[in-house]
């Protein structure tokens, strides 16, 4: 057994990699959806390089698609999110530039300057996408447009994120 330390959790993002990895060699790989808000947190060359190095050897063409809001709307779902997962107001959301309620989170400019680097980015308008009737007040059309996947036949309220 190896004497260096390794960080807490390295051996459970070593096998998610691992995992992603192999999935990524199968034919079926030919097209999917990654998707988590968390994303909008990559800022730094190092973070870009993890993500381009997840795909690079498979020569996956990454399209980031990125659904913006009013900052507002924003901020105000963000800080719902976060409380449905500390309602008492226990965790500390960071300080100055890590704080994940500051203004850096909502920095458009810095999130498409980030993703440009990446591959071609597709911007959906959740605001504009949300006021359109044919949506029935579902973000879900828009994005399913926007990775060019078609719509699961049925109902499009497949989930409605309402605040708390």
């Amino acid at each position: 057994m190896s004497k260096l330390a390794k960080p807490p959790g390295f051996l459970a993002y070593s096998k998610s990699v691992a995992e992603m990895r192999r999935f990524l060699c199968t034919p079926g790989a030919r097209k999917f959806v990654i998707s988590a808000e968390a994303f909008s947190f990559a800022r730094d060359p190092g973070e870009r390089r993890k993500i381009e190095g997840l795909f690079a050897k498979q020569e996956i063409k990454v399209i980031p698609v990125l659904c913006l809001r009013s900052g507002g709307d924003w901020r105000e779902s963000w800080a719902d999110y976060l409380r449905r997962w500390d309602p008492e107001g226990r965790q500390s959301y960071g300080k100055d530039t890590d704080n994940i309620l500051g203004d850096w989170y909502f920095d458009t400019e810095a999130i498409l300057q980030f993703w440009s680097a990446i591959g071609p980015v597709r911007i959906v308008d959740y605001d504009a996408a949300i006021a359109d009737p044919r949506a029935d007040g579902s973000i879900l059309p828009a994005l399913y447009a926007a990775m060019e996947i078609a719509m699961p036949a049925g109902d499009a309220r497949l989930f409605l994120n309402t605040r708390i």
